[in-house]
């Protein structure tokens, strides 16, 4: 694996630091402490769940691309609920 996943840094920091958040996003002092110990594998933030449904319900994103997607979702399946009544 070229880059490492949130879980596998989380991991990390959580065997050598105390404080290491367990939810949302990590704290830019536990990216730069993997960047420095891993110089080939430094971390990429991966932004593939916006602007989807999956981002919004999964990830609990709330950026405009995410609530937007789940708006349109919604209306959608209203629409859908309506008709079939």
């Amino acid at each position: 694996m070229k880059y490492p996943n949130n879980e596998e840094v989380r991991a990390w920091a959580d065997e050598r630091y105390y404080g290491v958040p367990t939810r949302g996003r990590l704290p830019a002092w536990v990216i730069q402490a993997w960047d420095k110990a891993h110089p080939k594998r430094k971390y990429v933030a991966s932004e593939a769940h916006h602007g989807t449904l999956g981002g919004y319900t999964k990830h609990g994103c709330t950026c405009g691309r995410c609530v937007n997607r789940r708006r349109s979702y919604q209306n959608g399946r209203y629409a859908e609920l309506r008709a079939a009544a």
